[in-house]
């Protein structure tokens, strides 16, 4: 199973990069395996286990890899209760829209009142007006 060879193949990627002007990307992946026993049926009806992964941007170099969790777990849930207590305080870890309320890691934005303008408000005056 995965749980095995995590902890050696964490030793064999050895310590963090500690360049904090890298950016980090950092996403989940759905693992399917046969082991009934840390899997749960995700959102592809199969039985499967979510892994985080964080690897540094320029070279795609693998930074760290989490414990597994069953598939049906939310990418930030399984983050926060594994990297996100281990990987130390990086101030460019980037991922996807999953991580959405996540304060290690930046999302994307998405709507008018998100992103700031070039005058430092936020678009909109609130009242629908553009």
């Amino acid at each position: 199973m995965i749980s095995r060879p995590a902890p050696h193949l964490a030793e064999l990627l050895g310590p963090p990069p500690t360049d904090r002007r890298e950016s980090w990307v950092v996403d989940g992946t759905l693992i399917p395996v046969h082991d009934h026993t840390r899997t749960a049926k995700s959102k592809n009806y199969r039985r499967s286990v979510n892994v985080q992964v964080v690897c540094r941007a320029r070279d795609r170099r693998v930074v760290a890899v989490g414990e597994a969790w069953p598939g049906n777990r939310n990418d930030v849930v399984v983050f926060r209760e594994t990297l996100g207590r281990t990987l130390p305080a990086h101030p460019r870890v980037s991922g996807d829209g999953a991580y959405r309320g996540c304060d290690q890691i930046r999302t994307p934005r998405q709507g008018p009142t998100a992103a700031p303008s070039r005058t430092g408000t936020t678009h909109g005056s609130g009242n629908g007006e553009p």
